[in-house]
């Protein structure tokens, strides 16, 4: 039965982090019971008896705007407000993307001074610099060979374009997989392949090669044996990708989802 609460205040740099729902809370009806059958109807049950100030970095920090927050300290923007994180409004002047709220991006204005401002999302064909200026669904990318390496990056939507469209291409990560992987998000595929410097296609997986079964053979009992993601075709337990008769990149095979068969 609950006859007494204290309550102290914690220092600046410290919360009494309490759950909704998961606190204590004291009335006079039902306050009194006891029997183990009606325990659960007691608004003290199961909640929150003590609790003890804790350092507010030991919670979420730097969140993104529209991420669920408790205190403005937890936001990069500081400015949390019914629960989420928000940020500056349109019109609003800016440095970095993360000052404006969803929705938005830190864009220069087109004449001098050129002063940067959060403006809504860029949508299809509009110029852009990173994928932070164009909307959720597009990327900041060269949409055909003509368009240079990065001279004309416009935003570009995403995972539309079907098998065999050209699309222009630039190198990020200077690896055929993961460069693949990164122009097909303009493909519904999800992947392409990389013809030149400046030019890719929308491919699709059509079939898989490996040299696990040659590698495995060599090996004693009957198997299935063990696989690993950090091995190239060159090496045990590789696999090459093919569209048709073109390879699209090589990579370490992927894993049987039970655990007990990956390395």
């Amino acid at each position: 039965m609950v006859d007494t609460i204290r309550l102290f205040k914690c220092p600046a740099d410290q919360w009494c982090y309490l759950k909704e729902g998961e606190y204590s809370w004291a009335r006079a009806f039902s306050n009194g019971i006891s029997s183990s059958t009606e325990r659960k109807l007691s608004p003290v049950y199961s909640k929150y008896q003590r609790k003890s100030c804790e350092d507010i970095t030991s919670f979420n920090q730097e969140l993104n705007n529209g991420r669920k927050c408790d205190v403005s300290l937890q936001c990069m923007s500081s400015n949390c407000v019914d629960g989420k994180c928000k940020g500056k409004d349109e019109g609003a002047t800016c440095i970095h993307d993360y000052e404006c709220d969803v929705g938005f991006s830190c864009l220069p204005d087109a004449t001098f001074p050129f002063q940067t401002t959060c403006k809504i999302l860029l949508g299809e064909g509009k110029p852009c610099v990173s994928d932070l200026s164009c909307k959720i669904d597009h990327t900041c990318w060269t949409q055909t060979p003509k368009d240079g390496l990065t001279n004309n990056l416009t935003c570009t939507e995403m995972y539309v374009r079907e098998t065999g469209t050209e699309i222009g291409f630039y190198s990020e990560f200077d690896n055929v997989y993961r460069d693949s992987l990164n122009a097909g998000e303009l493909c519904k595929s999800g992947i392409a392949l990389i013809k030149s410097k400046t030019s890719a296609m929308c491919a699709e997986i059509t079939s898989v090669k490996t040299n696990l079964d040659n590698y495995a053979s060599s090996l004693t009992g009957n198997g299935p044996f063990k696989c690993s993601l950090k091995t190239t075709y060159s090496s045990p337990q590789g696999c090459r990708y093919f569209y048709k008769d073109q390879l699209i990149a090589e990579d370490g095979c992927e894993c049987s989802m039970n655990a007990t068969l990956n390395a």
